[in-house]
């Protein structure tokens, strides 16, 4: 399923990655869970915690979470880390 950002999560061989609507691979196969991009960010799982990756690929919020929401179009996602809170990034800088 692709995402409003041209992107869709595959897996290959146990590590998820970015292939765009050419089925090019975007960004590499590196995460050991992946969600599609909500918003410009997507839920990426990294030595078992779960963080956000920006469409380039770079590390936006880092995988400290036991699991994580879909980012909304305001910049705030539901985490958790031994409880549920909500994180709020600043994209309209």
């Amino acid at each position: 399923c692709f995402s409003d950002e041209g992107y869709a999560a595959v897996c290959n061989d146990g590590k998820w990655g970015f292939v765009n609507t050419d089925g090019e691979l975007v960004i590499d196969y590196q995460y050991e869970d992946a969600r599609s991009f909500h918003n410009g960010f997507a839920e990426a799982c990294m030595q078992g915690k779960w963080g956000y990756i920006d469409t380039q690929g770079n590390i936006a919020v880092d995988p400290v979470f036991e699991t994580v929401t879909a980012m909304s179009d305001k910049g705030t996602a539901a985490v958790k880390q031994e409880e549920w809170t909500l994180i709020q990034l600043n994209l309209f800088q």
